[in-house]
């Protein structure tokens, strides 16, 4: 598995080809979800599945340095 974090960057990763604009919701009045309420929902989605645990993804130790990079710390 690829592991990237944008701030970080990746070697022959465009991230312009994951934005994406919000034109087409806005013009049909969907609201914007804010980030912390995107990851609480994705946070109880989780807990509530039932299934092992997911095995992709950073480690805490890895997410912590990531996080403590991209804070400068």
């Amino acid at each position: 598995m690829v592991r990237f974090v944008p701030e970080l960057g990746a070697e022959g990763f465009d991230w312009t080809t994951q934005q994406r604009s919000p034109a087409r919701a806005r013009a049909a009045r969907l609201p914007a979800t804010p980030l912390e309420v995107t990851a609480a929902d994705v946070l109880a989605w989780d807990r509530a599945r039932g299934e092992p645990p997911l095995t992709a993804g950073f480690t805490p130790e890895e997410e912590r340095a990531r996080l403590a990079l991209r804070d400068g710390s």
